[in-house]
């Protein structure tokens, strides 16, 4: 046998081109760029959020922290806001009937002023007849000739624990309603709120009636 045979070197197959190795190389390149980009991307800082407490909680958590406090104007703003509500509607009924009051007799204003010496039901019904006088048949406007009287009515209420309920009609309900928005209106600026005086108003003839009136003396 030919030794010499044995010792011929032993070929692997055919050598690689050069594009081979060159789209090899650019496969690690890759890899290697996109190795970077998640190393740096893991290297960024993180959003802290603040822990939860470990104490016990003893009720709900307060906001006050969260929020900067509020001023006193911007708390009393939903509470302005109702009360300007309620003058507007106010305004807009009245608005309906934009006739002026009439005015009240002399013979009229001399008993109001007799009868601070009368019961308090017997000034409240004088008073109450002479604001229908100026009532008339149109106007939900109160005589100002008046507002002194309904005042000095207030202030007997004041020391008195009696309560007084007040039927406002008219033959237009509308104008009733008008007319015993006014009254009560004008009875709070007095102070004289629910129940010390209650108004109502309904379909009828021109007239305030004092309904009914309780001592709970």
């Amino acid at each position: 046998m030919d030794v010499t045979k044995l010792l011929d070197p032993v070929t692997t197959g055919p050598s690689l081109p050069s594009k081979g190795v060159l789209a090899i190389a650019g496969l690690i390149l890759l890899c290697l760029a996109l190795l970077a980009a998640l190393v740096m991307t893991s290297g960024e800082p993180s959003v802290a959020y603040p822990a939860a407490s470990s104490e016990p909680s003893m009720g709900e958590p307060s906001t006050a922290a969260l929020a900067p406090a509020l001023p006193d104007t911007a708390r009393r703003a939903p509470e302005a806001a109702t009360m300007g509500a309620e003058t507007v509607g106010l305004d807009s009924l009245l608005s309906m009937f934009p006739s002026e009051a009439k005015p009240i007799p002399t013979a009229m204003i001399t008993r109001l002023e007799d009868a601070s010496e009368e019961p308090l039901e017997v000034e409240l019904g004088l008073l109450l007849e002479a604001v229908q006088i100026g009532f008339s048949e149109r106007s939900a406007q109160i005589e100002p000739t008046l507002r002194p009287y309904l005042f000095r009515i207030a202030g007997r209420l004041s020391v008195r624990t009696d309560s007084f309920r007040i039927a406002a009609t008219a033959p237009d309900a509308t104008l009733a309603r008008a007319r015993a928005a006014t009254l009560r209106r004008l009875f709070d600026r007095a102070g004289v709120l629910e129940p010390r005086v209650i108004l109502g108003a309904g379909s009828g003839p021109h007239a305030l009636t004092l309904v009914s009136d309780s001592s709970s003396s």
